[in-house]
């Protein structure tokens, strides 16, 4: 039970953290749609070099050439086909972040902002670079994401740094985390360790009990597959 590490609030990035963006954050409040402002956010963080998370969506993948399902091509996707669920899921998250583009693509504040952090002024070049990024940060959500306690939503999701870099244990975590409270620093996400841990042991997290289509399309692995090595 001894404590791990602690991750203030503050540092977490959810919705509440996309409304206090001084450029976007009033439209993001009138559109009410937390999923594309939260995605929108990490894109602006990125691609106009800005300070706030600078180092932490320095570390999220943005390359074109990611194997996550949203980045699959369409030959890559008919592969899918007769999985049923796996390609439903697919299916899914594609549809979904193709809505995520439309929404980026029509916030001017954040076209502005990219046009003068990156000097494209061809918008046919300004949509491209858009849209891939907001694949990627929809992948990075999909992937290392975590519920907000209290929300009032079950979809209100939150990027918490340090704790989205623990990988999924397969033979159980050997940490646990929840809201606490820590002098000094307010309300943090503290892990806490459930076994002895050894120096230089890694630590390992749980992504819930989900099914293999689940785990392969939106965390990009399969459990069972992993524990097998044949």
């Amino acid at each position: 039970n001894d404590v791990l590490f602690a991750v203030p609030r503050s540092l977490h990035i959810g919705f509440e953290t996309a409304l206090a963006d001084p450029l976007c954050g009033n439209q993001f409040k009138e559109d009410g749609y937390a999923l594309g402002a939260l995605c929108a956010f990490i894109v602006k963080q990125h691609l106009c070099g800005e300070s706030q998370f600078g180092p932490y969506v320095d570390s999220l993948n943005f390359d074109r050439s990611a194997t996550d399902v949203l980045h699959w091509t369409a030959e890559e996707m008919e592969l899918l086909e007769c999985s049923g669920a796996a390609f439903t899921e697919a299916e899914k998250l594609r549809d979904d972040v193709e809505d995520l583009i439309g929404y980026a693509l029509n916030l001017e504040p954040l076209r502005q902002c990219v046009r003068e952090a990156s000097g494209i002024n061809d918008e046919d070049e300004l949509d491209e670079s858009i849209a891939e990024a907001i694949i990627s940060a929809h992948a990075s959500l999909l992937s290392r994401s975590f519920g907000v306690p209290g929300a009032s939503s079950p979809q209100a999701r939150e990027l918490i740094p340090l704790l989205d870099a623990l990988q999924h244990g397969i033979d159980g975590p050997t940490i646990c985390h929840d809201t606490e409270m820590v002098e000094g620093l307010g309300p943090c996400t503290v892990a806490r360790a459930r076994q002895p841990i050894a120096a230089g042991d890694e630590l390992w997290n749980w992504y819930g009990d989900h099914p293999d289509f689940v785990f392969a399309t939106q965390f990009g692995f399969v459990p069972s597959a992993a524990a097998d090595p044949e």
